[in-house]
């Protein structure tokens, strides 16, 4: 008989480190394991619905616009690229 480990590791995104760090100092009694079961299980046990979103065509022009600005605002990304 093996004894196969399921463990898995995750990073969370940065924005939300410091709301989980909180929430788990307001309740001692949950580790980070045990949160991200309950969150997964709630996840999972629930139908999770998508809903369509609307998207509109850019113009030419604006496609041009944006792209040029892209270009220029990452310009120095883009020479370390080639």
């Amino acid at each position: 008989m093996t004894n196969k480990s399921n463990a898995v590791s995750f990073r969370l995104d940065p924005d939300l480190q410091s709301t989980v760090n909180q929430w788990l100092n307001k309740h001692p009694g949950i580790n980070m394991s045990r949160l991200a079961n309950l969150a997964i299980r709630s996840y999972v046990s629930n139908d999770q619905v998508l809903e369509a979103v609307e998207t509109v065509k850019a113009s030419d022009k604006k496609v041009k616009n944006l792209t040029q600005k892209m270009m220029k605002k990452h310009a120095h990304m883009l020479e370390k690229l080639k």
